[in-house]
């Protein structure tokens, strides 16, 4: 779709949560273009899916006092990825134009970006929660030297992170990684 670069301000929240503001964008752009947004949903801490496959993805990097995020969208056709489900918006039924979804990414970048420099991270965090998997669904992280964890998921923190619950009772911060959600492990 296209990258943008976010300058970094004094006081801003932590530069990595700028993917969780990226990922709202996203989210409502691709769902101000469907019908039903009940099987959209949000994988922490940047990807959106449609029925678990994955649509549109963002990559972020720094550059010193800056923030380069990359946005891809499944316009009209979606890759095939060995062990991954993709989908596309035309897959859905959708047929919009790569000029009129940048145009609306913008805009709702700008409205999300506003909010994360303003409010801070709260509303963000209550934001993505509100379009994140069900609270308990089953989730896998594969941590940078740590190998996976498994959890059900417990919402994200104050700072973004994502927090699974655990067999044992504890919770566990997740703040980078690899996350897969597992079909149909969630709370009964």
């Amino acid at each position: 779709m296209g990258s943008t670069v976010i300058a970094l301000n004094d006081g801003s929240p932590a530069a990595h949560t700028l993917a969780l503001v990226a990922a709202l964008a996203v989210y409502e752009t691709i769902a101000a273009a469907l019908a039903d947004t009940r099987r959209l949903t949000l994988k922490w801490p940047n990807d959106v899916l449609w029925e678990g496959a994955k649509i549109a993805g963002i990559l972020l990097e720094r550059q010193g006092d800056a923030v380069v995020a990359g946005i891809g969208v499944n316009i009209a056709r979606a890759p095939q990825i060995d062990g991954a489900a993709t989908a596309a918006l035309a897959d859905l039924g959708v047929h919009v134009g790569r000029d009129a979804l940048a145009h609306e990414l913008g805009h709702q970048f700008a409205v999300f970006l506003a909010l994360w420099r303003g409010a801070g991270l709260v509303e963000i965090v209550s934001r993505w929660m509100a379009r994140g998997p069900a609270r308990g669904a089953l989730l896998s992280a594969t941590t940078p030297g740590e190998g996976t964890v498994t959890g059900h998921y417990a919402g994200l923190g104050p700072d973004g992170s994502l927090r699974l619950g655990l067999a044992d009772g504890r919770e566990r911060a997740i703040y980078a990684g690899e996350v897969a959600m597992i079909a149909g492990k969630g709370d009964e």
